[in-house]
């Protein structure tokens, strides 16, 4: 039989097939709510499958379907009445929850559209604040990294081009390695009792970790500018994009909806920010848009080796002495698929390392060929112990920190646990297997 007389007979038998369950099946367990999708005849015609579409919770469909099979054979009859073939198929009723899924699609592409709509309003809300604003604090948290850093010092110093009066305001020093960068000296201590007209606090996942800085949200128009996913949305204005490789990023980003000029000093700055927090581009947050990012900038003269010896050549000898300390911590559990070092509090003071120090470390213990998920445990000042957590594939570290009261990204994240070393290094290793098992 030709595949023409083929669909002919299908199209013939799905509307004949659709009037009878519509206006002549009476069985009070078939829902008004079904439609016939297709009809498919073998070309034998000695079956026609008939894909039903059935709207409704699961005990709806499953009560509407056995329904309809249980009428299949006076449908058949039926048909013989109706349509006049050589052969009458066996009705075979197929559930086709395709017009299903294609709702929920539509539904997430309109969510997804609503969302985008209103990551727009949200940018031109905190772009119309900034020019509105003159004297302008900007915030990030303790214990201060690249993309802080780079993130706060390239607004800063973008801001005062745009003729604003920014302020800098840190709980920590601006740490050595970054010094290099323009104006990281201005940065001030959160002793300051002043009015501003508009807080700005960037890559910081929770209020909790601005330290004494968390005083300049009260009372204050506070714009919360993140890339991280736990982000608590502690600000009047949330700009959170997971998707961003960095905080630095969405920092261009709205340097350039300024219209503000980009120049060397800023462009280092958001350089430093990226490349840091993308683990050099390693991590696997560094999309294309983060490259085409990049190349703008050494197009405004950044000069990524000049910034590779700044950042990354210039040890000092107490980090050095505390790379060989960690070292000889190391630790390796699950078949050598986890790999962690411990920095003692009298060993980091023996040295007199400082917090920056301890950058970096971490990524030893991650590289060892066979490690999935790399752990670094540091006592620190108040007596709690700060957990590093890194990964190369396919464990997702941020959960597991998430569990600790910390955060960050899939493959890098962080948490302070209060309380005895060893038993938080037990804990979190336990935890670390049972996410290997799952």
């Amino acid at each position: 039989m030709s595949s023409q007389r083929l669909n002919r007979i299908s199209e013939e038998l799905k509307k004949e097939i659709s009037k009878i369950v519509m206006n002549e099946l009476k069985d009070p367990r078939i829902s008004a709510m079904c439609s016939i999708v297709s009809v498919e005849t073998t070309p034998d015609l000695k079956y026609a499958k008939v894909y039903v579409s059935i709207y409704g919770n699961k005990e709806e469909k499953e009560r509407t379907f056995k329904g309809l099979k249980n009428a299949s054979g006076f449908i058949r009859r039926r048909l013989g009445d109706e349509i006049k073939i050589r052969y009458l198929p066996e009705i075979q009723f197929i559930l086709d929850d395709s017009i299903e899924h294609g709702v929920k699609i539509t539904e997430i592409l309109n969510e997804i559209k609503k969302k985008e709509e209103g990551k727009k309003l949200i940018n031109q809300v905190v772009l119309k604040l900034i020019k509105e604003s003159r004297n302008i604090a900007i915030l990030s948290h303790i214990m201060p990294d690249g993309d802080n850093i780079g993130s706060c010092l390239a607004l800063y110093n973008a801001l005062l081009k745009l003729g604003k009066n920014p302020l800098v305001i840190l709980d920590d020093d601006v740490p050595e390695v970054y010094k290099f960068l323009k104006n990281s000296n201005k940065t001030v201590k959160p002793e300051l009792e002043c009015n501003f007209d508009l807080v700005i606090v960037l890559d910081c996942g929770d209020a909790d970790r601005l330290g004494k800085s968390i005083k300049y949200l009260k009372n204050n128009n506070v714009i919360n500018i993140d890339h991280h996913m736990n982000n608590t949305n502690f600000g009047c204005i949330n700009l959170i994009d997971i998707s961003a490789a960095a905080t630095a990023e969405i920092v261009y980003r709205l340097i350039k909806g300024l219209d503000i000029p980009l120049d060397k000093d800023i462009c280092q700055c958001i350089y430093t920010g990226i490349v840091t927090d993308t683990g050099q581009f390693q991590y696997s947050n560094t999309s294309s848009y983060t490259h085409e990012i990049v190349a703008d900038l050494i197009r405004n003269g950044v000069e990524p080796s000049k910034l590779y010896k700044a950042i990354y050549q210039n040890n000092s000898k107490a980090k050095i002495k505390l790379i060989s300390e960690a070292l000889s911590t190391l630790r390796f559990d699950f078949e050598d698929k986890i790999a962690s070092m411990t920095i003692k509090k009298e060993i980091f003071d023996l040295i007199g390392a400082k917090d920056e120090d301890v950058d970096g470390i971490i990524n030893l213990a991650r590289d060892i060929k066979g490690v999935e998920v790399a752990l670094l445990f540091r006592e620190t000042e108040d007596g709690k112990v700060k957990i590093g957590f890194r990964s190369k594939d396919f464990i997702n570290v941020n959960e597991i920190a998430e569990i600790f009261g910390g955060g960050g990204h899939k493959r890098a994240a962080g948490a302070i646990v209060a309380g005895d070393l060893e038993n938080i290094k037990n804990n979190i290793i336990e935890t670390v297997i049972h996410e290997f098992r799952r």
